[in-house]
């Protein structure tokens, strides 16, 4: 784990939040009332491309991915009472509903080293795919790979500091 934060969720009931994507992980953890956290898999491609998955992560404000009623019959479902929890993988798209009553839940949100290799992989990937029109490798099947894409989008960044810094 190389970067971490703490939230406490105070929500009214019968509360959604709509479906979507974090750039991290999380452990959320019900305190008080209930939730029904619905959870996909971020490797199915019919619940985001490949190059869905390299837009999240390279352009921060763009659309996200949307949400397609066919993908319910994919979705995980876990019904959160106090003292249950539930894991968010990495880019993992969920949506979260309260139930009757006010709820409290804590979320330990976080990165680890291969989590920011996969998101700079994920950038190098949309840059050849908005730039040159090349239709790259998926990030997480081989980790060689990854970890060069991801050193070359880093020597980029650190490149531009330097120069922007010597002016």
């Amino acid at each position: 784990m190389n970067w971490y934060s703490t939230y406490i969720f105070i929500t009214a009931h019968d509360s959604v939040t709509p479906y979507h994507m974090d750039r991290e992980m999380n452990f959320l953890l019900q305190i008080r009332g209930t939730k029904t956290v619905k959870l996909w898999d971020p490797r199915d491609p019919e619940i985001m491309t490949p190059a869905e998955k390299d837009q999240l992560l390279a352009q921060r404000h763009e659309p996200r991915p949307t949400y397609k009623p066919s993908f319910e019959r994919k979705a995980m479902t876990f019904e959160l009472a106090p003292g249950l929890g539930v894991h968010h993988p990495f880019i993992a798209p969920h949506l979260v509903t309260t139930g009757k009553q006010l709820s409290i839940s804590l979320a330990i949100t976080f990165r680890t080293q291969r989590s920011d290799v996969w998101t700079d992989a994920h950038c190098f990937n949309h840059r050849l795919r908005s730039r040159l029109g090349v239709a790259p490798g998926n990030v997480g099947s081989r980790g060689v790979i990854d970890a060069t894409k991801a050193g070359i989008i880093r020597m980029g960044r650190q490149a531009r500091r330097l120069l922007h810094s010597s002016r």
